[in-house]
């Protein structure tokens, strides 16, 4: 008996299969790539590892720095933004 509920078990687990984490980074990779298209932030480079945005490249000022913080944030799934968008000097 406890062989038929292990077996059970294993069939169970063998069955049920996750989204790859890498297909889930994709999604969410996109997700951002999008919300900062609408807000007319297309240089921001974006890279996505188990959740964790990173943003990368350069803004011409503050406020779009920020706004692709917040607009990366507010996508589901990312777990965290790591903003290293640098600001272009105003000559």
């Amino acid at each position: 008996m406890k062989f038929v509920a292990a077996l059970a078990i294993v069939s169970l687990l063998i069955g049920c299969s996750l989204p790859s984490q890498s297909s889930a980074d994709s999604e969410v990779t996109d997700q951002v790539r999008s919300a900062l298209h609408a807000e007319h932030l297309d240089s921001v480079e974006v890279r996505v590892s188990r959740g964790e945005v990173t943003l990368t490249g350069v803004v011409s000022n503050q406020l779009e720095r920020e706004a692709a913080q917040r607009e990366a944030e507010r996508v589901t799934g990312v777990r965290g933004v790591a903003n290293r968008l640098q600001v272009r000097r105003q000559r």
